[in-house]
């Protein structure tokens, strides 16, 4: 065990809350960013994927099924929940537009889902049902997906 003097930790306090502390980035017209809390989110779901298209198309998945999208920067939402799957958690989604994307769901399966219509109907693109699979995260490179979960049998 190293023991600093109380100077000593200061120092070291000092040092790691200079390093972790930077500036809030500038936006493209030089302002600062500014958070803005969205409207019309269920209160009752709780969030774990986010998938950001571009300034005004966003997709968020969570609990209880739900996926939602918005075209119009969060003004307004759509739901986009995959029928039948309510008892899902979907913890990750990715999309490439207002239309496409896919979302994982964790669980007794590994499944991930995929829509090409703005999720008015979902296709299974991977199905796992492997006692204690458990998916973790997916990212997705064009046309190439990678998935990872927890292992199994140790």
């Amino acid at each position: 065990m190293i023991r600093l003097p109380k100077l000593g930790w200061m120092f070291v306090i000092a040092i790691v809350w200079i390093s972790c502390h930077h500036a809030v980035p500038a936006g493209q017209d030089g302002q600062r960013w500014i958070w803005d809390l969205m409207s019309g989110l269920p209160e009752d779901v709780s969030f774990r994927g986010m998938s950001i298209v571009n300034d005004s198309i966003l997709w968020v998945s969570g609990n209880r099924g739900t996926i939602l999208v918005t075209e119009d920067a969060g003004q307004t939402w759509k739901k986009a929940n995959p029928a039948g799957n309510i008892h899902r958690d979907f913890r990750a989604i990715h999309a490439w537009n207002s239309q496409n994307a896919v979302a994982m769901a964790v669980g007794d399966t590994g499944l991930i889902l995929g829509t090409k219509n703005g999720g008015l109907s979902w296709d299974t693109v991977y199905l796992d049902v492997t006692a204690g699979v458990f998916l973790d995260d997916i990212a997705l490179d064009g046309r190439t997906g990678w998935c990872y979960g927890d292992p199994i049998g140790g």
